[in-house]
């Protein structure tokens, strides 16, 4: 992959843990990254290279635990994506009945 330097630059700005051709290889997770932690000229940027199509999928494919709520809706709103579908969540393999971290700490049962 020779991805263009602009774009390198903004992967490497966003995502600190990865190579820029690591994180440039899963559009999705970069877009989420872009999304969620670029500014104003890094959103121009990737406008210029991805379309809303491309942007709308990455909302709908979106990683968890990358977008914080703002950004969420923010992205929505911009899109014309409405209503505003809760955000991805982690899924903890057992978890499910035993913690809730939502609308409060909440671990087996206790509050």
């Amino acid at each position: 992959m020779n991805p263009k330097p602009d774009l390198r630059a903004v992967a490497k700005k966003v995502v600190w843990f990865k190579t820029a051709d690591k994180t440039l290889d899963d559009e999705v997770f970069f877009l989420n990254h872009a999304m969620t932690f670029g500014d104003v000229s890094d959103v121009l940027l990737i406008r210029k290279h991805y379309d809303d199509d491309a942007l709308r999928n990455a909302l709908r494919n979106a990683h968890p635990g990358i977008f914080d709520p703002r950004s969420w809706t923010y992205w929505h709103l911009v899109l014309g994506i409405s209503p505003t579908p809760a955000m991805p969540t982690r899924k903890i393999p057992g978890a499910e009945s035993t913690a809730r971290f939502r609308d409060g700490l909440s671990i087996r049962g206790h509050q």
